[in-house]
């Protein structure tokens, strides 16, 4: 049978159909074309469950019986006794309004107590409440830790998107990426962006993995105005406003509210419902999360990999060193800018006028080109005379951005190479030695030569005369580090 024959059987709308279908208590058969084929079965079933809803019957049961693990007597009797309990409830209330209506009393001089104690003997001999005033309230969702970490989720999903924001369209340096800067545009980000999401989908993506839905008393999307107004009383009472210690203090009145089964301050006048409590929800918490930490962790990571890569040309080299020098928050006057031209610039990329230069401690850079990309980065420092010491810290740092400016290019460096780490390691062993090494397809050579000096061995070199006590005739230290593309 079609659809529509099955609608003309059974008197029921196609949405019904389609509503018992999902439900599982219906399953048609596809014919060929696609289209469902609906047997006498079917069609049997649709008019039983027409048959129980009319009787008041609610659909859990008519799954239980249609799955075999209630009998139909069972649940008759059952419903039979709820009926005749709804029955003398309905005659009491119908004989308590005539008696109030013949007694003549207006709402302001209705004696509520006297009719009360009426209700009240009478629910004793029902055993049970007759007016289940409790129940007149909007539903809400009482799970204080599924709520609380599906407010956490959402604002570290708030703060995925800041360090977005942050990378991606501002280029901010590492420092921007602070703990406490993060929690404070999170926190703005999801004053507005949460209830852009409650009045679009009545739900955020921290509440969708737990299941929860937030609408109006009449079931209808929350008009933006009224979600924000929700989202800043949250930020407020719930959360304290992220100020340590009276976030905590607020996140335990919250929690105390919750566990007792009571309406949140900043949820009055919205229903809060949760769409099931399974374990599942758990898993799923746990697996979003887990994206979650990935994603983050994908942002901060390509902010170690240059904005240029693979084949480069000087300027494009200068223009990597230049994104290090701003994003690791060095000192210019420790490390310097490039210019065009790979050489030391005068001037900011910016433009404005900055004083670069640490003494004489400047490595030089020069630049072999092979059809007009790099194919090869010097840097050479040459000292003469004595110094009272000379220390690796004063040059290393152009010397680790220039590896990371061509190393960290290569298009066989991935988002989570540790390419960058392990060309630290090797520079700074043997910070006053001769040392080579292959990192991300680039050689590595390092060599240094000095006389009149002594290594300590504490990364600096101190002259003999100041060892020793002896005159050096004389004192000199060089330095030559390069790095050559292998293919």
């Amino acid at each position: 049978m079609t659809i529509k024959q099955i609608e003309a059987q059974t008197g029921m709308e196609r949405a019904n159909i389609r509503f018992y279908e999902q439900e599982g208590l219906i399953r048609p058969a596809r014919a060929a074309n696609g289209y469902r084929d609906y047997s006498e079965e079917d069609l049997a079933v649709l008019l039983r469950v027409k048959l129980l809803r009319s009787l008041r019957i609610s659909l859990e049961e008519i799954k239980a019986l249609r799955s075999g693990k209630e009998t139909l007597a069972d649940a008759l009797a059952r419903h039979m006794a709820v009926l005749e309990r709804e029955r003398e409830s309905a005659a009491f209330a119908r004989e308590t309004c005539r008696a109030m209506r013949e007694d003549g009393v207006s709402f302001h001089d209705l004696d509520a107590k006297r009719y009360l104690e009426g209700v009240e003997r009478k629910a004793r001999e029902n055993g049970g409440a007759y007016f289940a005033v409790q129940g007149e309230r909007l539903e809400q969702a009482f799970y204080p830790w599924r709520r609380y970490f599906a407010r956490m989720f959402d604002l570290s999903f708030c703060g995925l998107i800041w360090w977005a924001l942050l990378a991606f369209a501002f280029n901010a340096g590492r420092d921007a990426f602070s703990s406490l800067s993060t929690v404070a545009a999170s926190t703005v980000l999801l004053l507005f962006l949460e209830p852009l999401s409650l009045h679009l989908s009545g739900t955020t993506p921290g509440k969708a993995v737990f299941g929860f839905r937030l609408t109006d008393p009449d079931g209808s999307p929350l008009s933006y105005e009224a979600a924000f107004a929700r989202t800043w009383g949250v930020i407020g009472k719930g959360l304290g406003y992220q100020i340590p210690v009276l976030d905590l203090v607020r996140l335990w009145k919250s929690y105390k509210r919750c566990a007792e089964n009571e309406t949140q301050p900043w949820d009055e006048g919205v229903s809060y419902s949760m769409k099931d409590a399974c374990a599942r929800r758990a898993l799923l918490y746990v697996g979003a999360s887990a994206v979650l930490v990935f994603l983050s962790a994908s942002v901060a990571f390509s902010q170690l990999l240059p904005p240029n890569r693979g084949e480069l040309s000087v300027a494009q080299f200068a223009e990597n060193y230049n994104y290090y020098v701003r994003y690791f928050g060095y000192e210019p006057a420790n490390t310097g800018y490039l210019d065009a031209n790979g050489a030391w610039a005068e001037k900011a990329p910016s433009g404005s006028t900055e004083i670069y230069y640490s003494g004489d401690a400047m490595p030089v850079f020069s630049y072999e080109l092979e059809n007009g990309y790099v194919k090869a980065v010097r840097l050479s420092l040459e000292l003469t005379g004595e110094r009272y010491s000379i220390a690796f810290a004063s040059f290393d740092d152009p010397l680790f951005l220039a590896s990371f400016s061509l190393a960290l290019a290569q298009k066989e460096v991935g988002l989570f190479s540790r390419a960058q780490e392990r060309i630290v390691e090797e520079i700074g062993a043997q910070p006053f030695g001769s040392r080579d090494f292959t990192q991300a397809g680039i050689v590595f050579s390092y060599r240094t030569e000095y006389t009149g000096y002594i290594d300590t061995a504490g990364g600096a070199l101190f002259p003999e005369s100041v060892v020793s006590g002896e005159h050096a005739p004389s004192s000199s230290f060089r330095m030559e580090f390069s790095m050559t593309k292998t293919d």
